[in-house]
């Protein structure tokens, strides 16, 4: 297995063990509306959350490869989002060749039942990165994500957006959009 594709089945496994406490320093939930700027001073990356979501897991990681984990949720809404930042060991990664394996990984697992629904370059806020929608069953429940994937400096960052019904996919997909534009990442290493 290639360095890449050991990089992006780590994070593919990261984001769906969320909630386990895999070695990592958990701080309580996040409430307060100030709190809604997340900045990692390591990877000089940060998002704000929009009104009335919540940051309610930061992690930051002790690990060789993985440098941290937000995840956030509006609440009564059955959706959440998820921010990561990995090392990237691979100079010739892409975007575009990070969800691609990702997408080669997910198809493997037979009993995900997985389906892309588009995938495609993009370019948000100056930062070129990729974009996949797809659909996957997790334990009994079909899942709708939106990712995208960004290659900078020395890092492979996520956003992920996960909803357990089509119609909360559907109404939170602006929201995930609008905090995508509020992504602020590190500038290239020349």
């Amino acid at each position: 297995m290639s360095a890449l594709n050991k990089v992006l089945a780590l994070l593919l496994i990261s984001l769906a063990i969320i909630n386990l406490n895999c070695g990592v320093k958990e701080e309580p939930p996040i409430i307060e509306d100030d709190n809604r700027f997340y900045y990692n001073e390591k990877c000089g990356c940060s998002v704000t959350l929009p009104e009335g979501w919540v940051l309610n897991k930061k992690r930051e990681f002790t690990g060789r490869l993985k440098i941290f984990l937000i995840q956030a949720f509006k609440p009564g809404l059955i959706s959440n989002v998820v921010f990561t930042a990995q090392r990237n060991f691979d100079d010739e990664v892409t975007a575009e060749k990070a969800i691609k394996v990702e997408i080669a990984h997910l198809k493997t697992s037979a009993d995900k039942n997985f389906e892309v629904i588009s995938e495609e370059p993009v370019c948000i806020s100056g930062y070129v990165g990729h974009q996949m929608v797809d659909e996957f069953d997790w334990r009994g429940v079909r899942v709708y994500q939106k990712r995208i994937y960004f290659v900078r400096s020395k890092y492979i960052f996520a956003l992920v957006l996960n909803s357990t019904t089509r119609e909360a996919y559907k109404e939170c997909e602006p929201t995930f959009d609008k905090m995508v534009k509020s992504l602020k990442l590190p500038d290239l290493i020349p």
